[in-house]
C-alpha cells in the first residue's frame, strides 16, 4: 500500500492539501456569514491568539441599521420638513417674478 506520508513529496502534496481544505473552509464560512448577515460581515472580538471569536454585533442588526438609515429614512429628516417648504417658496417667488419681469419687458417692447 502507498504511503505518502513516508517521502517528501508526498508529505508535501499532502500538506498542499490540507491548506487548500482549510482555505476552503475559511472561505465557506465567510460566504455564509456574509449571507447569514445580509451581505454584511458580523463585528467580532478575538482574544489574542485571534482564534477564539465572539459575535459581538450581528450582520443582520448592521444591515438593518444601513438600511434604515440610508434607504427607510424620508428626505425630511437631513432637510427639515419647514425648510423644504420654504425652498418651495423661494423657487416659486424666484419663478413668478421672472415671469413678471419678462412679461414686463414684453410689454415695454425692450
Amino acid at each position: 500500500m502507498w504511503r505518502p506520508q513516508n517521502n517528501f513529496y508526498g508529505a508535501t502534496l499532502l500538506a498542499l492539501d490540507e491548506v487548500d481544505k482549510q482555505q476552503t473552509a475559511a472561505q465557506n464560512a465567510a460566504y455564509a456569514e456574509g449571507v447569514a448577515g445580509g451581505g454584511f460581515l458580523s463585528i467580532k472580538k478575538c482574544d489574542s491568539n485571534g482564534k477564539n471569536c465572539v459575535i459581538e454585533t450581528p450582520g443582520t442588526f448592521v444591515a438593518g441599521a444601513a438600511k434604515k438609515y440610508l434607504i427607510d429614512t424620508p428626505a425630511d429628516r437631513f432637510i427639515g420638513a419647514d425648510s423644504m417648504v420654504a425652498y418651495a417658496a423661494a423657487i416659486i417667488d424666484a419663478l413668478v417674478n421672472k415671469f413678471i419681469e419678462t412679461g414686463v419687458k414684453a410689454l415695454q417692447g425692450k
